[in-house]
């Protein structure tokens, strides 16, 4: 054989020229003919290169003989089991891999470039039936055949094709230097340089060329300085641990889904269009908020640098979407929500570990329904997962009733770490400007084997950010069929009901740490706290936390199977549950909280 090169002017590939007249391609070879070539061992290495391609013709020369074979039985002719000979229906085929027999004998085979071809049997005509952009190199390119079993009605075939890797982009990875501020070892404050590559541009390249994109692990961190932006149908996975980190002074997401919107200022439309099938998978994720003090310019998870969707505020945020998946993700030392979730619909968050993490783990607004929130584990310095019908208006990208969803496997953080432990379920009713209103309720929430979660908050919170009486929930919001089951407490924790609720049920609950005699699980009623904003000395600035003020109605409540450390029977219910009635405080700001008028119902 002869090494030539071919192809356009100044675009020509290395090949070889067979004894026989036919051309092999040899740009999977992986080298040019080169000095490193000529220079090294690389004569030799095309030689079993080659050996190899050539078996590999040799073998489909076998399967289309046999195809043809099949054929000639199909077509009742008498055949000699004896005798067999090869005929060649594809000729100068580009390194052909695989075929598929059709009913009528006729054959479709591919070819490692990305080409499908179909042979007629009939008539012997040969036809290109299409061909994918398979990346082509080495030992990858297009994979398999599956031609489905109506393709005389539908035409289709089904094709695996690898794909091409990251550092195939690599000339649009950018080297850049910066500060960042990481604490020493006393804790303080001190600035590094950086300098480290910007891999933005490339993987979004990645993701529009072949709608997916995978991250390997390597020893230095990618950096981004922006979002990804996944369509529908795309996919992002990266290796465990391969970290992902947002540049300084980027205060975006790091990953969103394509048609993310503002939509906070009336009810989310019913007709509105949804991104859908969209998975996400792997990685460590951080935005640098390396001590509670210091985020390094990251303090918000904005959908985009400018006229970003108003509430955004996800690490990886992702409105307006359903049939989506966000698996096997670490969030590391990030101001904003580790997964945000809004408008979302048949959703899967799924082993999410939290790692000084700054605020909620998984965070949905509504409208929401038919998800699952497994798996979320971790240290966490806000709730653990946050179901969040109504919300501070300055948090929500939108508002609407969250139902049907399962939250499942939740561990709070280990003992001796600073964390909240909390897990919020949050319904209100939301007025707009124009003065319209908004039911929101939750309803048909199971809780599942939670172990560790110290506080489930089930009660209206006015917005202390913007202060109580600028956004509030007007009235009490709704629960219905709320459902938690196999609870595990190593340290005193409640359930505590501020909100309108028609079943509640508490089943299989282990208390596992000394219970003080005035210790209740289970608390119905509103809550009152006083926020000392301005210190100790300065009462006429604090303010009241909660909602002290407003009853609300508790009905069909169940509760069964919740039992102290090694006990055999169940606590009575009157030791479970607690029913709040608050009263003013004569005595305050000498002593706090306020109080307030408002009080639990229990309808038995």
């Amino acid at each position: 054989m002869k090494l030539i090169r071919h192809g356009a002017p100044d675009h020509e590939t290395p090949g070889l020229l067979l004894n026989d007249g036919r051309r092999i391609d040899a740009s999977g070879f992986g080298s040019d003919y080169d000095h490193a070539f000529f220079g090294g061992d690389g004569l030799e290495r095309l030689a079993q290169w080659a050996k190899a391609i050539l078996s590999r013709a040799c073998f489909f020369s076998v399967l289309l003989g046999l195809a043809t074979l099949l054929h000639a039985v199909s077509a009742a002719e008498p055949i000699d089991p004896n005798r067999y000979e090869k005929e060649i229906l594809v000729p100068a085929s580009h390194n052909a891999l695989q075929v598929g027999v059709l009913p009528s004998g006729d054959i479709v085979s591919i070819e490692f470039w990305g080409t499908a071809k179909r042979w007629d049997a009939k008539t012997g005509a040969l036809s290109t039936l299409g061909a994918v952009p398979a990346y082509a190199k080495g030992g990858v390119g297009l994979l398999g055949l599956a031609v489905a079993r109506d393709f005389e009605q539908s035409g289709h075939v089904m094709l695996k094709a690898s794909e091409k890797p990251l550092n195939a982009w690599q000339e649009l990875v950018r080297t850049e230097t910066w500060t960042e501020k990481w604490p020493d070892a006393s804790g303080k404050a001190e600035t590094r340089n950086v300098t480290a590559e910007v891999w933005t541009q490339a993987m979004q390249a990645t993701l529009d060329a072949q709608g997916t994109l995978h991250i390997p692990a390597r020893a230095q961190p990618y950096y981004l300085d922006g979002p990804l932006v996944l369509k529908s149908g795309q996919k992002l996975s990266a290796d465990p641990t391969a970290e992902i980190r947002l540049k300084p002074g980027s205060n975006t997401c790091m990953v969103r889904n394509e048609h993310v919107v503002t939509l906070n200022t009336k009810p989310v439309p019913a007709d509105l269009s949804l991104d859908t099938d969209i998975k996400i998978e792997g990685g460590i994720w951080t935005t640098l908020a390396v001590s509670r003090a210091e985020s390094n310019g990251n303090l918000r998870g904005h959908s985009a640098k400018e006229n970003s969707a108003f509430g955004t505020h996800g690490v990886i945020l992702l409105q307006n979407v359903r049939r989506i998946s966000v698996k096997n993700v670490t969030v590391r030392q990030s101001k904003a929500f580790g997964v945000h979730l809004a408008n979302a619909h048949e959703f899967t968050v799924e082993n999410i570990t939290l790692e000084e993490h700054r605020r909620d783990g998984v965070h949905v607004n509504g409208p929401a329904s038919d998800g699952l929130i497994r798996g979320v584990q971790g240290d966490s310095h806000d709730d653990n997962v946050a179901l969040n019908a109504w919300e501070w208006k300055n948090y929500a990208p939108s508002y609407g009733p969250i139902e049907r969803i399962v939250i499942e496997d939740i561990t709070g953080a280990p003992e001796g770490v600073s964390a909240v432990r909390s897990i919020r379920i949050l319904p209100g009713v939301k007025r707009f400007n124009d003065g319209s209103t908004l039911d929101c309720p939750i309803s048909d929430i199971t809780l599942l084997r939670i172990t560790d979660i110290r506080e489930f908050k089930l009660y209206d919170q006015p917005n202390l950010e913007l202060g109580r009486d600028n956004d509030f929930s007007s009235g009490i919001g709704s629960l219905k069929n709320i459902v938690f089951e196999n609870l595990t407490f190593n340290r005193p924790g409640s359930i505590q009901v501020h909100a309108n609720t028609d079943g509640l049920t508490v089943r299989d609950v282990k208390l596992l740490f000394p219970a003080p005699a005035d210790y209740h699980l289970i608390e119905l009623g509103p809550k009152s706290m006083t926020y000392k904003s301005g210190g100790p000395t300065a009462p006429e600035k604090w303010t009241e936390v909660f909602s002290p003020d407003l009853d609300c109605t508790v009905r069909s409540v169940s509760v069964t199977g919740v039992r102290t450390r090694d006990s055999a029977t169940d606590l009575p219910i009157e030791k479970v549950v607690q029913v709040i009635e608050q009263k003013p405080n004569p005595d305050y700001p000498k002593t706090t909280p306020k109080g307030g008028t408002g009080k639990g119902i229990w309808i038995r």
